[in-house]
């Protein structure tokens, strides 16, 4: 039995471990997208389709977002809450004629990249590809979902691997669609001042959680990402998901109630990292 659960997810720290060959400062930013398909907004049908669409947290994208100029090797620091994290519900599916629930899930996109001669306008073109890839993703997924593939004696088990199919496919689609992105956005001349010292993929990730999760590690998951390359030098990101105590004001419907929405909105929020030396 799932129950409806607050959460807070997030990315908590960026260590450098060590330098790659690449030349100039270690300028980091960060590309996060959070979302979710959850029963406040999808819902299952009798028939054990899916309707509706996912839910998103799109946050600040630019260059400098992390507050940091030029980072040094053996250092890490804090990431804002403006980018890196997402308090909300997570609402288990009403599964039709079984009369149970069923886990709902929630995740995040992460691109973490290096800063260089790409326009500030190059930049942002880049993210907001990201951010429509990111929910049209999401969004197909839950249209193209076909309930003649479930295993009804693994409902679970079904849905969470067209999921991660769904997600393996996606990936592979953005390098290519966000460097286009970037590169329609900027002048002849800015790309080729970027070509000079472009802006630099260091790694993306995709985490996604679901509420058999959340109730196997007890409330509390703890995950990381380590990235290491020649060039661009071994960087590592630290993240947690928790269970946090809802807001005693907010209201939360279930999907097919009825209730007024407001647009998703931009957080455009700043906030200074604290930086921690380590040895």
């Amino acid at each position: 039995m799932f129950n409806r659960v607050e959460i807070k997810l997030s990315l908590d720290k960026l260590k450098f471990h060590k330098r790659g060959s690449r030349w100039g400062k270690a300028s980091p930013y960060i590309w996060n997208v959070f979302f979710k398909v959850d029963n406040e907004s999808v819902m299952i049908t009798d028939r054990f389709e899916l309707v509706g669409e996912g839910q998103f947290k799109l946050v600040p994208g630019h260059q400098g977002n992390l507050g940091i100029d030029n980072m040094h090797e053996r250092t890490s620091l804090h990431i804002p809450e403006s980018i890196g994290e997402w308090h909300t519900p997570l609402i288990p599916f009403k599964l039709p004629i079984f009369e149970s629930h069923f886990p709902a899930m929630a995740g995040m996109l992460t691109v973490l990249l290096l800063q260089g001669n790409v326009s500030g306008k190059g930049v942002e073109a880049g993210h907001q590809q990201l951010c429509t890839l990111v929910q049209n993703a999401v969004n197909q997924s839950i249209r193209e979902f076909d309930p003649r593939k479930l295993h009804l004696l693994h409902v679970e088990k079904s849905i969470r691997a067209y999921f991660e199919h769904r997600v393996l496919k996606f990936a592979g689609e953005i390098v290519g669609s966000v460097e286009s992105a970037v590169r329609n956005a900027q002048s002849v001349l800015q790309n080729i001042w970027s070509l000079a010292h472009k802006d630099d993929l260091v790694g993306y990730h995709i985490w996604d959680f679901s509420h058999a999760d959340i109730d196997r590690h007890k409330g509390v998951i703890k995950f990381s990402q380590r990235w290491q390359h020649p060039r661009m030098g071994d960087w590592e990101i630290f993240g947690s998901l928790r269970t946090v105590k809802s807001p005693p004001h907010k209201v939360i419907h279930a999907a097919g109630q009825k209730k007024s929405r407001s647009p998703l909105k931009r957080q455009l929020q700043t906030e200074a990292p604290i930086r921690d030396e380590e040895s």
